[in-house]
């Protein structure tokens, strides 16, 4: 039986556990979904004793290491997912500093695997205990209506983390000359000064938090989703927008694009994310629907590669 254990909050990393959650088949291997919401960590400790699993796989942020004396009072198998790359884990800074003390728990047998989403890095540390587990993608892969709105729309949808490049993509957008309305869900107030002084600030709408069962309504109002980040681990963001119909620029970070007018491939340059933009915004409705299945595709085949890796995975359990 295996327990799965998320942090409570909207990132990368709880997608991850969620949609490894609903990937499972849970007929041929029984798993619960533990949100972790406490600071501390006796109810946490006690809902895992009386669950009972076979394996935990925590994912890796901050509870866990404020209370790893909890690894010691759990007699299953334990592991720690993280999720970053290397080059973002070194952007993050604290990221960095948790891949080093979760290898330290492998080496002092405090868990007995490291899961990391990041092929490179398991290759790099070329051992058992870390173990290649890549982001799964579990929901209805059918494409939405496309559809193909008449304000040329671009949004930023993140959570304005340091390598997420949002200052060169807010340029990019002050100099294109097609751009008619930036959607951004809570942007810091760094970047809100910058968006008027860049002369944005008539046709921003800053719509604040988006809530889970709202986000994928508001990515069918978009044209195009600006993602042209530094590193990327998998990126669900993007997987989402492709899969809603709403083609994404990104950069050379999210490996798995293969779309020549998708990718900044100098997401420093912003006359290139300018013109990228533009492009997108000039295409007419039979170009916009062919760039949006290429998209599609593309996403389809990477989730169904991680998805049937993941199985053959859990298969040898």
């Amino acid at each position: 039986m295996i327990l799965i254990a998320s942090p409570n909050n909207r990132t990368g990393l709880r997608k991850h556990l969620e949609e490894l959650y609903l990937l499972i088949d849970k007929k041929s291997l029984k798993t619960d979904f533990l949100l972790i919401e406490e600071k501390g960590h006796d109810n946490t400790l006690q809902k895992i004793k009386h669950i009972g699993p076979n394996l935990v796989i925590f994912g890796g942020r901050n509870w866990i290491i404020r209370n790893q004396c909890i690894l010691n009072e759990i007699r299953s198998k334990k592991g720690v997912l993280f999720c970053s790359p290397p080059a973002q884990a070194e952007i993050s800074n604290e990221e960095i500093n948790n891949l080093c003390i979760y290898l330290q728990w492998l080496d002092e047998k405090k868990i007995d695997y490291l899961f990391v989403g990041s092929y490179t890095l398991s290759r790099l540390f070329n051992r058992s205990d870390v173990i290649y587990l890549p982001a799964p993608f579990s929901i209805n892969k059918e494409l939405d209506q496309i559809h193909y709105p008449l304000i040329n729309t671009v949004s930023i949808f993140n959570d304005n983390a340091c390598h997420k490049n949002i200052t060169n993509t807010i340029g990019g957008v002050a100099l294109s000359k097609n751009v008619e309305r930036l959607v951004t869900n809570g942007i810091k107030m760094e970047y809100s000064d910058l968006i008027r002084r860049f002369g944005l600030d008539n046709i921003t709408d800053d719509i604040g938090f988006i809530p889970p069962e709202n986000y994928l309504s508001e990515l069918s109002k978009i044209k195009l989703m600006l993602h042209i980040s530094f590193s990327e681990g998998f990126c669900y963001s993007v997987v989402e927008s492709f899969f809603k119909g709403t083609p994404a620029l990104v950069s050379p970070a999210v490996s798995w694009v293969n779309i020549p007018e998708l990718i900044v491939n100098d997401p420093r340059d912003i006359d290139e994310i300018a013109h990228k933009i533009d492009h997108i915004m000039n295409l007419n409705k039979q170009e916009y629907k062919d760039l949006t299945i290429k998209g599609y595709e593309q996403a389809k085949k990477i989730c169904n590669s991680n998805n049937e890796y993941i199985k053959r995975w859990l298969s040898k359990l």
